[in-house]
C-alpha cells in the first residue's frame, strides 16, 4: 500500500508543475482524468486502496477550488460523451461509471474522513 501512497504523493507534486506550465485544466486532467482513475480502477480489486480512495479525493479537493473542480469535471464529461459517439464498449462504460463516482465525491461537501 505504501507504494500507492508514495506514487500518489509524487503525482500530486507533479500537479503543481503541470498547473504552472500548462494551466489548471491540464493539471485537473492529469490528476482526475488520469491518475485518480487508475487508482479507482485498482480500488475495485483491492479493499485497502478502496478504503483510502476518499482520502485521495480529499487531497484533490485541496489542490483545486470548487470552481476549478466543476469546470474540470465538465470538460472531462464533455470529452467522454464526445468519444462515446464514436465507440462505446464495456470498458468505456466502466470508465464512465468510475468517473461519475469520482465526480460525485469531488462535489460532496464532506467525505466523512479525518
Amino acid at each position: 500500500m505504501n507504494n500507492i501512497r508514495d506514487l500518489w504523493t509524487e503525482q500530486c507534486s507533479a500537479e503543481h508543475s503541470i498547473r504552472h506550465r500548462y494551466g489548471v485544466q491540464a493539471a485537473f486532467d492529469y490528476i482526475v482524468g488520469e491518475k485518480i482513475q487508475c487508482i479507482a480502477t485498482y480500488a475495485e480489486s483491492n479493499e485497502e486502496v478502496a478504503r483510502d480512495l476518499p482520502q485521495y479525493i480529499s487531497e484533490i479537493k485541496q489542490l483545486f477550488s470548487n470552481e476549478e473542480i466543476e469546470a474540470g469535471i465538465f470538460q472531462i464529461e464533455l470529452r467522454m460523451h464526445e468519444a462515446a459517439e464514436f465507440s462505446f464498449d464495456d470498458e468505456d462504460r466502466s470508465q464512465m461509471k468510475r468517473f461519475h463516482l469520482i465526480a460525485e465525491l469531488l462535489r460532496a461537501p464532506s467525505l466523512g474522513i479525518t
